[in-house]
């Protein structure tokens, strides 16, 4: 039954215009009792909670340290505001004289019953905290759109070879993660910074198709040396107490509960676009099996060259800084 009703939600899905922007209402609608249980259990589901312990792929990666050398001492971070970006941004600032944090806008600015206030300035609840630790002078926050290059993404390069009645048809972090990587990339060439890093974490790198994978993270530290860019891959990569250790910092105060609802909700954005992929993939029961999708390694290597034009003559002028 719940199988059936996966269908059905796919396959209107998928007869709706083609721009994820134009589907939101449709998205939301549908999600809305997961996003209410969500907010009523007050903790965060793990993409990756569950599996089965068969189709559990431990992490094949070593993570980075941080570089002795650091070029003109800037790095770009991916930076959502959330914990894991927190606590990448908060090493980074250990070692180099200026982080760049590039938020990007994935608002929809639909709140139902005041819910889900999503707003990319909630980042700079996160951002106040590492200027109180380590200074004001240390971090910038840049925020930058990404919705129009990963609606191209998602509709050119990753819909077209998926099967449109799977759950994983509509795996949009693949796209949108993708979407933000070229898009930091563009901004380090704009601003000539050598380095880049994010958040990324083995919770959210079990199966292939997530984009945190080490497969992907391979990827994609390959993909920045083609343009002369170091991506590091997070020191804390295996790490379990993510929270604990900004408080170790002095980043976060005692107590802080990274899974609690309202604070999740208070420090990013919320995803509307990823509620529905967790529905879906609930519907889809535990027999999840690791046939995929195109994940980012995947994507890059069938499109690497379009993505590499694309970034070399869309340099858009650096987004606004505050």
């Amino acid at each position: 039954m719940k199988h059936a009703v996966e269908k059905i939600l796919l396959r209107i899905f998928h007869s709706l215009p083609e721009n994820l922007e134009k589907r939101m209402l449709y998205i939301l609608f549908v999600s809305l009792p997961l996003i209410i249980y969500k907010a009523l259990r007050n903790k965060k589901t793990s993409e990756s909670a569950g599996a089965p312990a068969g189709e559990r792929i431990i992490a094949g990666i070593l993570p980075d340290t941080m570089p002795e050398k650091t070029g003109n001492g800037e790095i770009c971070i991916r930076f959502s505001g959330g914990t894991d970006s927190m606590l990448a941004a908060a090493r980074c600032a250990e070692k180099f004289k200026k982080v760049h944090l590039l938020t990007f806008d994935i608002s929809t600015g639909l709140n139902p019953l005041g819910l889900i206030p999503s707003d990319p300035a909630n980042a700079e609840c996160g951002l106040d905290m590492l200027r109180k630790k380590f200074g004001n002078d240390r971090f910038v926050i840049v925020y930058d759109r990404v919705k129009e290059l990963r609606n191209s993404i998602y509709f050119e390069d990753f819909l077209p070879s998926s099967d449109k009645g799977n759950y994983k048809s509509v795996t949009f972090c693949t796209v949108c993660a993708l979407a933000m990587h070229i898009r930091t990339v563009q901004y380090c060439l704009k601003n000539g910074i050598g380095f880049a890093a994010d958040g990324s974490n083995i919770e959210n790198g079990v199966f292939p198709y997530q984009t945190q994978h080490h497969e992907n993270l391979s990827e994609l530290k390959e993909f920045y040396s083609r343009f002369g860019i170091k991506f590091l891959i997070n020191p804390d990569y295996y790490s379990e107490n993510v929270a604990g250790i900004l408080t170790e910092l002095g980043v976060y105060e005692k107590g802080t509960d990274r899974n609690n609802f309202l604070f999740r909700r208070k420090t990013q954005q919320f995803c509307v676009l990823i509620q529905y992929q967790s529905l879906c993939r609930i519907l889809h029961g535990k027999n999840i099996s690791l046939k995929q999708e195109l994940n980012i390694k995947e994507l890059i290597r069938l499109n690497g060259e379009k993505y590499g034009r694309l970034i070399r003559e869309d340099l858009r002028p650096a987004a606004g800084q505050q």
